[in-house]
């Protein structure tokens, strides 16, 4: 399962003992907290979905027939499935699953720091194998000789993504004596891309070369976290926040809404306003070839019902090749949506999604333009966070952009603005694109402007005039001269 840190001695060479810090890997019931990601099949009979819907019926073996009804590589003469053909391998019939390198993976860890209390972490695992832990190797072949509970295919297809394994859940901190002196909870939640990429494994042998399993691979995008936070005063009395992280935004992973609740029910949230967030209208109007693509794929599965009704279709014969014209349609329909989604992100094609961007930064006025900018450099900046409490706006916080006159092309914040509030407000308006300007809220005032020269601040300007300027020096990595 992989080397694990069991202690680790620190030594300061003054004379003093060892500061030792030790690792547990157990559970609190003593356990070992390890889990065997991916269980070995060393024996499983031959069966797979294409043969039942392909309807291959050939003689494979000398007084025995092909049994295309469920899939399975061999039936008697009468049509019953035998009980084989038997893979039979020394090692794993597909390849185990790992985790940063390793088949096991520890969901606890317990850091201990001599007379400095201890730590305990939890980290989420699989939704699988975090249950099945009865045994280390799959032992019984499924047979499924019933339609409706079929044996696995095979060659089997990777196992669905755990897309939570390896997060935090749980922090603990705990005094010497044991007493728990703070907790932190995290929880996430997930959403699988629409967008599927078709896949396929084969595998060879005597009997079974080239069977295929067909499956999607997918991704899946983090839409929401929680973390709740527990600092205690006795075992029973504590205060409690919870923050609520969403991730809205197709164009990054970044959080754009945060709400943070306390021990008194007290809400306060918080919306962020990215450089990547700020897309001309009418280029978020073009269509990617998705909804031409999904329509293609019912109609491919229309047809292909269709065709298995028809007339004379009820024959293996027929029934093969209505098969092979659904994964032609199928296929076609791919690299139509392939075709369509390269011309969409091919900046020379007029009418375009990367057209229509590169277009609208051409003709950016002097605000928008950096911001068009450090999305073609994939710099996510905020560019407006705003904080709200019941409703209400309490602040507003707003950075300026512009670009460098020391080094073409690269861009820095040039003016932060702030609205500054004499009592709370309800109406606001977000930054936005409004044709080849950026406008935003009409109350924002500027609060610094900045100039930034080589990646260091050379002079900021506060709102009441006053100046401050940075020498740099030492290959320009550390400042010699500040003046007031």
């Amino acid at each position: 399962g992989g080397m694990r840190i069991k202690r680790i001695l620190h030594n300061e060479g003054t004379g003093d003992a060892d500061l030792v810090t030790e690792y547990s890997y157990d559970e609190s019931n003593g356990h070992s907290s390890g889990h065997l990601y991916s269980k070995p099949t060393y024996v499983q009979i031959v069966r797979n979905d294409y043969l039942r819907d392909a309807g291959i019926e050939v003689i494979s073996q000398p007084g025995t027939n092909y049994c295309s009804a469920e899939g399975y590589e061999f039936c008697t003469t009468t049509g019953a499935p035998l009980s084989g053909p038997y893979l039979i391998s020394p090692t794993s019939l597909r390849p185990m699953e790992t985790t940063q390198g390793n088949h096991i993976g520890y969901n606890e860890v317990k850091i201990l720091s001599a007379g400095n209390g201890y730590t305990v972490y939890r980290y989420y695992g699989s939704n699988t194998w975090d249950q099945d832990t009865k045994d280390v190797a799959n032992r019984i072949v499924e047979l499924g000789y019933v339609p409706s509970a079929p044996a696995p295919n095979f060659p089997a297809p990777p196992p669905v993504t755990d897309f939570k394994r390896g997060q935090i859940k749980y922090e603990g901190y705990f005094n010497q004596s044991g007493q728990l002196l703070k907790e932190n909870y995290f929880y996430y939640e997930y959403t699988d891309n629409p967008l599927r990429t078709p896949a396929v494994i084969t595998a060879s042998g005597t009997y079974y070369a080239g069977l295929p399993t067909f499956y999607d691979l997918y991704s899946s995008k983090l839409t929401k976290t929680t973390a709740q936070e527990r600092i205690f005063q006795s075992p029973t009395i504590f205060s409690e926040n919870t923050t609520d992280s969403y991730f809205e935004s197709n164009l990054h992973n970044q959080p754009t809404r945060k709400y943070t609740t306390n021990s008194k029910g007290q809400v306060v949230e918080s919306k962020s306003k990215y450089a990547s967030d700020l897309v001309p209208v009418s280029c978020t109007t073009l269509t990617d070839g998705y909804s031409a693509y999904q329509a293609a794929c019912v109609s491919c599965l229309t047809q292909y019902n269709q065709s298995r009704v028809a007339t004379g279709h009820s024959t293996a014969f027929w029934k093969y090749w209505d098969y092979q014209a659904l994964l032609k349609c199928r296929s076609q329909a791919r690299i139509s949506f392939y075709m369509a989604r390269k011309n969409y992100f091919n900046p020379s094609i007029a009418g375009s999604y990367s057209n229509c961007l590169n277009t609208a930064k051409g003709s950016a006025d002097v605000n928008l333009k950096p911001i068009f900018e450090l999305r073609d450099k994939f710099i996510n900046a905020p560019v407006e966070i705003t904080t709200w409490k019941g409703g209400n706006l309490i602040s507003a916080l707003y950075t300026s952009f512009g670009y460098s006159s020391s080094l073409p092309g690269m861009i820095y914040p040039t003016k932060a603005r702030k609205i500054n509030f004499s009592s709370i407000a309800a109406i606001f308006s977000p930054v936005s694109i409004n044709g080849s300007t950026l406008t935003s809220d009409s109350r924002y005032e500027d609060e610094a402007s900045i100039k930034i020269e080589g990646g260091n601040i050379v002079e900021s300007v506060a709102k009441d005039g006053v100046a401050t300027s940075y020498i740099w020096g030492y290959s320009n990595t550390l400042p010699v001269v500040k003046a007031v």
